[in-house]
């Protein structure tokens, strides 16, 4: 991430700028996380009292889901600074979002947890959704463009140094470890005296 003079903003490493939108849907967030986390902490049993649900006889498994939910809002944080860059902390907590209703209604359908506690799913899943998966595709998007880019490169590189041959083969072989003696000819080769 690199911080513009101009406008205080931070770019990806490529210098372009993750929407603003999208910094403000991972740092809302990362609160979110961070406070649901540390109240799943604090108080295990909250929930399940609140909903109806039987209390766990070990909330210790709660509080461990607790953490992992107050991890995931660190990671939420860290994205909102360049969400082009950490779009893969934005793809893992979408599936988590997209699991945990699927859990969930597995759950239901056993009689584990009455329907009220899925009133959890609509803040702590549902909601995210849409946003994470609009992050997702400006990402990708991002990444295309990029692509066509350094690929539009490669090709005016090739047509500036007339080889004959496509950039793929230029670029490859360039890589390989054949090319060195190509490129520097041995010491003596071409020294006169």
């Amino acid at each position: 991430m690199i911080e513009s003079k101009e406008s205080g903003k931070s770019l990806s490493s490529d210098g372009s700028q993750s929407p603003p939108w999208a910094s403000r849907w991972l740092w809302a967030a990362g609160i979110y996380n961070l406070t649901w986390g540390i109240l799943a902490i604090a108080w295990p049993h909250l929930l399940f009292d609140l909903t109806g649900a039987e209390r766990l006889n070990y909330p210790e498994i709660w509080q461990c889901v607790g953490m992992i939910v107050g991890v995931y809002g660190i990671g939420y944080l860290i994205a909102a600074s360049d969400s082009r860059t950490h779009w893969p902390i934005v793809l893992v907590g979408l599936l988590g979002k997209v699991f945990g209703p699927i859990g969930f209604l597995v759950a239901l359908l056993r009689g584990t947890f009455p329907p009220l506690f899925g009133l959890t799913i609509l803040t702590n899943d549902l909601l995210w959704w849409i946003p994470f998966a609009t992050i997702l595709r400006d990402a990708a998007k991002h990444q295309r463009a990029i692509s066509q880019s350094t690929g539009l490169a490669r090709q005016q590189y090739v047509k500036q140094t007339q080889i004959n041959a496509p950039p793929d083969v230029v670029f490859r072989f360039h890589e390989s470890s054949d090319a060195l003696p190509h490129l520097i000819p041995p010491r003596g080769e071409h020294e006169t005296g």
